[in-house]
C-alpha cells in the first residue's frame, strides 16, 4: 500500500479511490460525497468548471506551463494586469549593439582595451548618456564587450539611429597631447607612406578603415601631411 500524507502508517486505512468528481462532488464508484477543503482549497470553483476546462484545453494545445525565470507569456500578463499590477513593457538591456557602418565588420574580431566610449542621444540635442572606458569588441554586426553592455542598460529607448557611440582609442592624451604624438609619429616615418606610418599607434586591423576615414591617400608621404590633415585624423 502507498502511505499517503497525513495519516498514520501503521493505523492508515484504504483511502477512497476517486473514478470522477464535478462541481463539488468527488465520485467512487460506490457513492457520491461532498469535497469540503475543495482537494486542499486548489479547486475552489469546483470540478469541471466548463470556463476554467477551456482554458486548460487551450493552453495545453500551445504548451502546458514555462518558468517565469526570464521568461513571460500572455496568460501570465493578463492575469498581472487584472490583479492590478503595472506591466511596465520590457526593453534590452546589458546587450551588444548593432551598426549599419561598414567599419564594424571591416574590424570584427578586434578587442581594445582601456578605450573611452561615449553615448550620445541624437534626439535629445547629443545629450551624452553614457561615458567610461574599458573594453571592447568589434564583432560582424556592430560592438560588443563589456564597456559596451554596461553603456547599453543607459540607452532607455533604444531606435535604430537614436544613439551614436564614439570611440577614444587614446583616452589618456588631451587633444594637444595627441597632437604632439601624432607629430612624433609622421615625423619619424617622414619618408614613408601615410598606411605604413600607423604601426605605433593604431592595431594593424584598423588601418584600412583609418586611412579611408581619414581622407588621406594612402601613398602620402608623410612630410607633406598638413596640419589640417593631422586634425582630422586626430579626431577620428
Amino acid at each position: 500500500m502507498i502511505w499517503y500524507p497525513y495519516q498514520q502508517m501503521k493505523t492508515m486505512q484504504t483511502p477512497y479511490e476517486i473514478v470522477d468528481a464535478e462541481g463539488v462532488y468527488l465520485y467512487t464508484r460506490e457513492r457520491r460525497m461532498i469535497d469540503s477543503v475543495s482537494s486542499w482549497w486548489s479547486v475552489i470553483h469546483g470540478y469541471k468548471h466548463p470556463a476554467l476546462n477551456q482554458v486548460l484545453v487551450d493552453q495545453a494545445g500551445r504548451f502546458s506551463h514555462v518558468m517565469l525565470g526570464g521568461l513571460t507569456h500572455a496568460p501570465a500578463q493578463q492575469l498581472a494586469e487584472k490583479l492590478g499590477h503595472t506591466i511596465i513593457p520590457m526593453r534590452p538591456s546589458l546587450v551588444a549593439l548593432t551598426s549599419d557602418d561598414e567599419d564594424c565588420p571591416a574590424m570584427q574580431g578586434l578587442s581594445l582595451r582601456n578605450c573611452g566610449v561615449t553615448v550620445t542621444d541624437n534626439e535629445k540635442k547629443k545629450k551624452p548618456v553614457y561615458t567610461d572606458f574599458g573594453e571592447l569588441l568589434f564583432t560582424h554586426f556592430g560592438l560588443s564587450g563589456p564597456t559596451i553592455l554596461s553603456a547599453s542598460a543607459h540607452m532607455r529607448h533604444m531606435a535604430s539611429g537614436r544613439y551614436t557611440v564614439t570611440l577614444d582609442l587614446k583616452p589618456a592624451l588631451t587633444p594637444e597631447q595627441l597632437d604632439q604624438r601624432l607629430l612624433r609619429d609622421l615625423e619619424k616615418n617622414k619618408n614613408r607612406n601615410f598606411s605604413n606610418s600607423l604601426d605605433e599607434l593604431l592595431p594593424q586591423k584598423m588601418f584600412p578603415v583609418v586611412v579611408r576615414r581619414s581622407g588621406i591617400p594612402p601613398e602620402e608621404k608623410c612630410n607633406t601631411i598638413t596640419r589640417e590633415q593631422r586634425a582630422l585624423h586626430g579626431s577620428l
